[in-house]
């Protein structure tokens, strides 16, 4: 599919002579004017380059492509006026952050090697951000299959935050929570160190010696060092650094900043993972809040009452589990929910109910199986989960 390119100009024939001359080369479409522009970049079909003109009279050129950025950072932007004065051009390369400054008149051979210039940097541009998202996704998949094969119990309290830090973002009218999410569900990656034993006693309230409260108290930064190394992450490792943080300050980091300095993504994530772990453990959900209330110098308390306010606890019967089925070990396959504990033959908890399995967890599963022994039947909600039969299907054609 070729790559569209939008020109923008108040004068409707400069812009028709335009068209002749490049309908044969180029996939163009124009607006008169930068009201009709704008219109066309947030009709939702992408330009690969957009070509300006400076002197408008709703909006100047420099204004018109600030606002082409915001809306669609990668698409290429091309000033051609017939005002070449310095600062004129200063304000479009720094305000509109364009790649090209073209005058007019502008020779048709200059313009057309402006324009493949432009598609060869758009090109570029989506290359890198297609890698830049593989390697995301993909370093995004090892840390959760690290937590997934070292501590079941962490990796299902991650995914249960997840999914209600999710629900929790869009009550509050965030406009996009994967970073709250992924923080959500990455927030625990650091206590992978911290010893089963420590775990244990933190989960069921037991008070921890100085050490052992040391370990719990610089696993956040740990998991926000590691997560800080994958590009675009910046925030999600703040968050993460933050997420034991007290509302009164104290905790840690053991620095200045309190209350709704707080990234609030952390305070966020604070609430929801305390309300997890407590829950989980088989705490009463009206004691867990009740708690929470007390110590309400640990929590934003205007978040903490929308949380309260939001949550509110399934019947048993919306609660159920889906009867599901039972499976052989050499079945699983990812995608696939687990909807009991799976437990060996010498009574260790390798998956909880409700996570989803990946391929990391199906090997280590069947390993288990054949190697010790489960204890308990395996009881997954599809045989097949769709997107892997059709994957399947596709196979056997």
């Amino acid at each position: 599919m070729a790559k569209k390119i939008l020109l923008v100009d108040d004068e409707p024939h400069l812009l028709d002579g335009i068209r002749r001359q490049l309908r044969n080369k180029f996939d163009l479409e124009t607006a008169i004017g930068a009201a009709e522009g704008l219109k066309r970049i947030n009709g939702g079909v992408p330009f690969a380059v957009v070509v300006s003109d400076m002197q408008m009279p709703d909006m100047s050129g420099v204004e018109f492509l600030k606002e082409v950025k915001l809306v669609t950072p990668a698409t290429v932007r091309i000033m051609l006026t017939g005002n070449s004065d310095q600062d004129t051009a200063t304000n479009a390369v720094n305000e509109g952050n364009i790649f090209r400054f073209l005058t007019k008149p502008c020779a048709t051979e200059q313009l057309v090697k402006a324009l493949n210039d432009a598609l060869v940097q758009y090109e570029l541009i989506m290359a890198e951000r297609e890698l830049l998202q593989a390697t995301l996704t993909g370093s995004i998949r090892i840390f959760t299959e690290i937590v997934s094969l070292t501590n079941p119990v962490l990796f299902s309290e991650g995914v249960k935050a997840r999914e209600i830090v999710k629900r929790f973002g869009e009550k509050l009218g965030l406009h996009s929570t994967w970073e709250l999410e992924l923080a959500s569900m990455l927030a625990n990656i650091g206590f992978v160190a911290v010893p089963e034993s420590v775990l244990k006693k933190r989960r069921e309230g037991h008070p921890l010696d100085d050490d052992e409260l040391q370990l719990i108290t610089k696993a956040p930064a740990t998991g926000s060092k590691l997560l800080a190394n994958i590009p675009r992450l910046d925030e999600v490792a703040k968050i993460v650094l933050y997420s034991q943080k007290n509302f009164s300050g104290s905790g840690f980091p053991h620095d200045a900043i309190k209350g709704t300095d707080i990234p609030l993504g952390a305070r966020i994530v604070r609430i929801v993972s305390d309300f997890v772990t407590r829950s989980d453990n088989g705490v009463p959900i009206a004691k867990v809040f009740r708690d929470m209330i007390r110590n309400s110098g640990d929590y934003d308390i205007d978040l903490l009452r929308t949380f309260i306010a939001l949550y509110t606890p399934q019947t048993e019967g919306e609660n159920a589990e889906k009867e599901g089925f039972e499976i052989k070990p050499s079945e699983l396959c990812p995608g696939q929910r687990i909807l009991s504990d799976i437990i060996t033959t010498q009574g260790t908890l390798l998956l909880c109910a409700g996570n989803i399995l990946s391929e990391g967890s199906v090997q280590r599963l069947q390993n288990y199986a054949k190697l010790v022994g489960l204890k308990t039947a395996i009881r997954v909600d599809a045989r097949i989960p769709s997107e892997h039969a059709e994957q399947r299907e596709g196979n056997v054609q």
